[in-house]
């Protein structure tokens, strides 16, 4: 059975699309971004750092301080790499 002409060229203009679909994911990798798991899309995350205190000979403290996040160094965006980031924090993805 021989399909119209307009079927046919329908056909091979999605089958035209998905090759060049295939060929710039192939040569031209245009990586998809997500929101940063660690500081959900803001850039700035919360870090414990040690601060000395010199009047104590093995003293010091642990303070909370806000810093450009290390993990999307500050974007908020990261390359989406398919991972479940639910429970990023505790595991680093799943």
């Amino acid at each position: 059975m021989q399909l119209p002409l307009q079927e046919t060229s329908k056909d091979f203009e999605a089958q035209l699309k998905k090759a060049k679909k295939a060929a710039q994911d192939i040569f031209l990798h245009i990586p998809e971004y997500k929101d940063c798991p660690e500081c959900e899309g803001e850039g700035l995350a919360e870090y414990e750092v040690g601060v000395p205190d010199f009047s104590a000979y093995f003293g010091g403290e642990i303070e909370t301080r806000v810093g450009e996040c290390e993990n999307c160094l500050g974007s908020g965006r990261v390359e989406d790499d398919g991972m479940n980031d639910d429970n990023w924090r505790d595991g680093h993805g799943s």
